[in-house]
C-alpha cells in the first residue's frame, strides 16, 4: 500500500511539475512575441517618420521651385504679356507712390495707400489670347 501511495504522489508531483514548466514556457514565449511586436512597432514608427519627411520635402518651396525652374517642366512664370494693368474709372483716384530703394527700410508710409482699392473701381476685361 505504501508503494501505491508513493507512486501516486510521484505521479502527482510529476504532473504538477510538467504543468509548471509548461506555464513558464508560455510566459517566455509571450515575452518573446511582445518583444518582436515592439520591434515591429518601432520599425513602423521609423518608416512613418521617413515617409512624413519625404512628403514634407515634396511639398517644400525649394522642391516646387526646382520643379518649376526645370528645363523639361511645362510650368513657367507668367510673362509680361500675361500681366494686366487695370485703369481707374474715377479721375480723382490717388496714385500710389512706389518707395525708392533708400526708403525701403523705413516704415513711414501712408496707411491710406493700402486701401486705395476701395475708392477706385476696377474694370475687368476678358481676353481670349490663351
Amino acid at each position: 500500500m505504501q508503494l501505491s501511495k508513493l507512486i501516486k504522489g510521484m505521479a502527482f508531483i510529476t504532473v504538477m511539475s510538467l504543468m509548471y514548466i509548461h506555464l513558464q514556457m508560455k510566459i517566455y514565449d509571450l515575452a518573446y512575441q511582445a518583444k518582436k511586436k515592439e520591434h515591429q512597432i518601432q520599425k513602423l514608427r521609423d518608416d512613418n517618420g521617413v515617409a512624413t519627411y519625404h512628403i514634407l520635402a515634396l511639398k517644400s518651396v525649394s522642391h516646387i521651385g526646382q520643379k518649376l525652374l526645370d528645363e523639361q517642366s511645362v510650368m513657367q512664370f507668367a510673362g509680361n504679356g500675361k500681366v494686366f494693368e487695370l485703369a481707374s474709372s474715377q479721375g480723382n483716384a490717388k496714385e500710389v507712390s512706389k518707395p525708392s530703394r533708400g526708403s525701403i527700410g523705413s516704415l513711414s508710409f501712408n496707411f491710406q495707400n493700402l486701401f486705395t482699392f476701395s475708392t477706385a473701381q476696377a474694370e475687368a476685361q476678358s481676353l481670349d489670347k490663351y
